[in-house]
């Protein structure tokens, strides 16, 4: 559509962001045994505090998502076997993470982090788009609206400097690749749910 020709890497960047969060849900409620299950909710909190510690807030987000997705935030019986110290580590993360007070805490917490760093991208996203229509392109007069091509600017450029220092990993391309091809395996999120659902039935205790 007219957004995938105009931003092709942000919709390149959002489709990568849902599908490795269907990913981690995905590999959660295929766990037809609940211990099964039960170490991968786990495992995924402890990737999503390490995702924290190297300051990649996007994918501390997807993961996140994922576990607050209807077809994983259901499973009582499975969140009630998680070690104590893990759901302590998983409430302070949805914390840092919170949409609340327009994402008050986050920003905070991203403004307070030096490069390099990876922002969740839906709040510039979000911020980006309340700027275009709150403010138009030109003022009554017919001149160009130049507080708001500032105020642009500023969050673009934001974006920017996070990305000015790499992060010292090293690119192991096979690993990258298999990674690449199981993100792109999604699931509907009804058959997670519906899967969900058989795995621990509404009514189950």
């Amino acid at each position: 559509d007219q957004k995938g020709i105009a931003a092709p890497g942000i919709v390149a960047f959002i489709s990568q962001f849902n599908n490795f969060s269907n990913y981690v849900a995905r590999s959660i409620v295929m766990q037809l045994n609940t211990k099964k299950r039960v170490k991968y909710l786990e495992r995924w909190i402890v990737i999503a505090a390490r995702t924290r510690e190297y300051k990649n807030f996007n994918a501390t987000m997807g993961i996140i998502s994922a576990l607050q997705s209807s077809s994983v935030f259901r499973l009582r019986k499975t969140w009630g076997a998680v070690d104590g110290k893990l759901t302590s580590t998983y409430e302070q993360l949805k914390n840092v993470m919170s949409n609340e007070n327009n994402w008050e805490c986050y920003r905070q917490t991203l403004h307070s982090e030096d490069p390099p760093c990876i922002p969740y991208l839906g709040v510039y996203l979000t911020d980006l788009t309340f700027l275009d229509d709150s403010m138009p392109n030109h003022l009554s007069n017919g001149a160009i609206n130049f507080q708001k091509l500032a105020r642009l600017a500023t969050l673009i450029g934001e974006i920017h400097q996070y990305r000015q220092e790499p992060y010292p990993f090293i690119l192991l391309e096979n690993i990258q690749d298999s990674i690449v091809k199981e993100l792109q395996k999604t699931k509907p999120e009804r058959d997670l749910f519906n899967l969900s659902v058989t795995i621990e039935p509404k009514h189950s205790h």
